[in-house]
């Protein structure tokens, strides 16, 4: 094969690498409103807690969900709410109101809207990977 070919081949490899991590991203984005049973609210968390880390405040190595949420409570004070929803249906045995954390996740989604510039979010959706960070 020659450099051109090769090269070619390379560049549609990156390409599809690329729209995966972007498919896989959006996925996780919308699967909160396709799931009726999500007893833990844990898809509506985790979509969150992608959009926290694609403004770059994600959760630090050893940072508990709960010292997560207060760090971030001015910036973001619905995530706190959120996590207590969270948490009380994972580690409890009562299931989430799933209606309840969507409409914090969208508060959350409102509240970075207005606290971290566009072109700091704008980055981090268009990385695609960065869901990968995510814990």
């Amino acid at each position: 094969p020659s450099v051109r070919a090769m090269a070619g081949t390379l560049l549609v490899l990156a390409l599809a690498w690329v729209v995966l991590g972007w498919t896989v991203k959006a996925w996780r984005r919308v699967a909160p409103r396709l799931f009726a049973t999500d007893p833990g609210a844990r898809l509506a968390y985790r979509a969150t807690l992608d959009r926290l880390g694609e403004a770059g405040l994600g959760r630090r190595h050893g940072e508990t969900r709960e010292a997560h949420a207060a760090r971030l409570a001015e910036i973001v004070p619905s995530f706190a709410a959120l996590t207590r929803i969270h948490l009380a249906a994972v580690l409890g045995r009562h299931p989430a109101d799933r209606r309840e954390a969507l409409r914090l996740s969208r508060r959350v989604a409102a509240e970075l809207r207005e606290a971290v510039p566009r072109r700091r979010r704008l980055r981090g959706l268009l990385a695609p990977w960065s869901w990968r960070r995510t814990r």
